[in-house]
């Protein structure tokens, strides 16, 4: 009997052992699968986020970051208040970022702390001493929308007619864009901008001046219409300034302008200038093609123009354009999503009946002329 109840009592101890194993099991293996959730790896895309949400309940920020390797830097502001705050932090292969908040004077105002899965970035976020505490949730949003609406167009309109009203109308300079995700690189943006656009602005008054100028000289020199006879003349200036592309951390503005003072017809040009939106400088076409002009004139621009002169019914690009020999590069490019569009001014290589002579390549026709700078920026590699 004595011996039974050894064999029972170790029985026993054996299978609550048994259970204590299995249930301690369970727990590693359950927290085991907790921590692959929370600290899975995270793909990140080493390009702008343009984040948009809210701290606390209702205190609404705007959120623009670059994020290289395990490096932020970026900014963000208020709604209601409006003013930059410079970003600077970390973030490791598991989405756990670090921001800091600093004021144009260099005092921190903010912290955040949380985990970014390349669409949410939500956790604590801290003011500068530490003495209030909210949560934060903020949502990647499309990069386009914030910059395009930020930017406020240029509109310049001036008309005459036979009349003692002479006007125009100007509604208002681009305006510095908030949502600039690198504050030093706006301002040069913005400088560059400014110089260009407004250096291709007439002075409104002496245009206006020579409209008036003008129009007596015609009445003078027209004989044949008669007195109290409406004088059929007329000049208009138009310049329209609106932002294009902002895809790749290349922000693309578009300036229209058209002038017409008599003859058979106005005349018009449309500039496009581009900027590298992570070091705010101008790309021209030296930044984009690694191959020498006559490389990207034989292989690029001859096939493209002789196209071009083809589909509107005319001759070749030969007989089209005024010294096919010559051909200097494109006037102007721009980017679209499949590719790069090429063009030129009117009268800058062909008669103004053929319009702005241009073409369209695709990056994978184009790869093999492109710049290192280029292809990794357009993500090409």
């Amino acid at each position: 009997m004595k011996l039974f109840y050894i064999t029972l009592l170790s029985l026993l101890s054996f299978l609550c052992a048994c259970k204590t194993n299995s249930k301690s099991n369970q727990i590693r293996q359950s927290d085991t699968h907790k921590a692959s959730v929370v600290l899975q790896k995270v793909s990140i895309d080493d390009t702008l986020h343009h984040l948009v949400g809210t701290i606390g309940e209702n205190i609404p920020i705007v959120m623009n970051i670059f994020i290289h390797g395990n490096n932020v830097k970026g900014s963000m502001y208020y709604k209601k208040v409006g003013h930059y705050i410079y970003l600077k932090g970390t973030v490791d292969d598991y989405g756990r970022m670090d921001l800091t908040g600093y004021l144009r004077n260099g005092q921190i105002s903010d912290r955040f702390s949380g985990i970014y899965n390349n669409e949410v970035y939500k956790g604590k976020w801290t003011n500068k001493d530490k003495s209030k505490e909210f949560n934060f949730n903020l949502q990647r949003t499309d990069t386009e929308w914030v910059l395009i609406d930020s930017f406020k167009y240029k509109i310049l309109d001036s008309v005459f007619v036979d009349s003692m009203w002479y006007y125009y109308k100007n509604v208002e300079v681009i305006h510095y864009p908030k949502a600039f995700p690198i504050p030093e690189a706006g301002y040069k943006i913005y400088k560059n901008l400014m110089d260009k656009i407004l250096g291709d602005t007439p002075n409104f008054k002496a245009l206006i001046d020579s409209m008036k100028k003008d129009r007596l000289q015609w009445r003078h020199d027209v004989q044949e219409i008669e007195y109290g006879q409406r004088f059929p003349y007329s000049a208009e200036y138009n310049q329209e300034v609106t932002v294009t592309y902002t895809k790749h951390l290349i922000l693309t503005v578009s300036d229209y302008d058209y002038m017409y003072e008599g003859g058979a017809h106005g005349l018009m040009e449309t500039h496009k200038y581009h900027y590298d939106m992570y070091t705010g400088k101008e790309l021209k076409l030296s930044d984009i093609f690694a191959v020498p002009k006559s490389v990207i004139i034989k292989k690029l621009v001859i096939p493209g123009l002789d196209k071009y002169f083809q589909e509107i019914g005319q001759e070749s690009v030969e007989e089209a354009v005024f010294d096919v020999n010559n051909l200097s590069l494109p006037d102007e490019f721009y980017f679209f999503d499949d590719g790069m569009g090429f063009y030129y001014q009117p009268y800058s290589i062909a008669a103004f009946s053929y319009g702005m002579p241009g073409f369209e390549v695709s990056y994978d026709s184009l790869k093999p002329y492109l710049s290192e700078f280029i292809k990794k920026r357009l993500g090409l590699h």
